[in-house]
């Protein structure tokens, strides 16, 4: 029986058992920090996301007019007229590509119609057709070139001035070249009188004035 007391008296003084919670607490994990967002450098922020189909603006120059005006126009498309569509766009205002390609459209088919009517007319005046051209139109228009290359040698710019207007095709003036390529001399050159001079004032007059003296 004494052991027994004993053991009893030793079993209540033992110390107590730690709370179950306090255990727990030890053995939980420590909670993690959260982390804040890394921010990117302010210069990077302000960046916007690049295009890879983003292609650079046009811009209305002489350039840009050119271009439209060759796609339009071909073989008629000459330096003077680019400079003339690109003065008179500046001149207008007209920024915007798009609008300038509906100006475009609109002045180069009005030019395309014009000088085709003239040609039209001075290709039937010698007998011949876009499909069939006559050995007298060929003739009329190299005596026209000679002349007039004859002439620009004199007066520089009226061979511009004929193209801008474009009326280098127009058969009177076609005819006026002809009429004054007896005063071109066999090295080009206009010469300063003589019997090639007598010969052209007669036809030059009947082309210049030929209207005039003609009976109702």
């Amino acid at each position: 029986m004494e052991e027994i007391n004993d053991l009893n008296n030793n079993m209540n003084e033992e110390q107590p058992a730690e709370p179950v919670q306090e255990q727990q607490k030890e053995t939980e994990p420590a909670p993690e920090i959260e982390k804040e967002p890394e921010q990117e450098p302010a210069s990077e922020q302000g960046k916007q996301p690049e295009k890879a189909d983003d292609k650079p603006d046009q811009t209305v120059d002489e350039t840009f007019v050119k271009s439209e005006i060759i796609e339009r126009l071909g073989d008629l498309a000459t330096p003077e007229i680019v400079a003339e569509c690109t003065k008179e766009l500046n001149a207008i205002g007209i920024t915007d590509p798009e609008m300038a390609k509906k100006a475009l459209d609109y002045v180069c088919n009005a030019r395309a119609n014009f000088m085709t009517a003239n040609t039209e007319e001075a290709l039937k005046h010698f007998g011949a057709t876009f499909d069939n051209v006559t050995p007298e139109y060929r003739k009329a228009i190299s005596e026209a070139n000679v002349t007039m290359n004859a002439l620009e040698s004199k007066i520089p710019g009226l061979k511009q001035v004929i193209d801008m207007a474009g009326i280098q095709g127009n058969i009177k003036i076609i005819q006026l070249m002809q009429a004054l390529h007896p005063l071109v001399g066999e090295d080009g050159n206009l010469m300063s009188g003589g019997t090639g001079a007598s010969k052209a004032a007669p036809s030059l007059a009947d082309i210049m004035f030929g209207d005039l003296n003609k009976k109702e």
